[in-house]
């Protein structure tokens, strides 16, 4: 956000914070167009039997975030609070890691 801010910056000592509302406005809509159901225990998955270890789980939210945003990596990125070069290198560590 403050990259675009900046980017978008036409001078002044002070920086405007339209961008950075419209940044979160967008990620607010996108949560909204790609609801996540409400947890109804405190945890919003259910983990039966072996508890998975934290590489599982992330690839399974990955996973999951991709499925619900029809492959599209920006809006999956969003759903997971990531920016997109974030995502794109955890995709690119589990084609690493798959190789090997």
């Amino acid at each position: 956000m403050v990259f675009n801010a900046m980017a978008l910056h036409r001078g002044g000592s002070v920086l405007a914070m339209d961008s950075f509302r419209q940044a979160i406005q967008k990620q607010q809509q996108l949560r909204a167009d790609y609801p996540v159901a409400e947890p109804s225990d405190g945890l919003p998955i259910v983990i039966p039997g072996r508890f998975p270890t934290l590489d599982e789980v992330e690839e399974a939210m990955v996973a999951e975030a991709l499925r619900r945003a029809k492959g599209n990596q920006g809006v999956a990125a969003t759903l997971l609070g990531l920016s997109r070069p974030a995502l794109n290198r955890r995709l690119a560590r589990r084609v690493i890691q798959a190789r090997s």
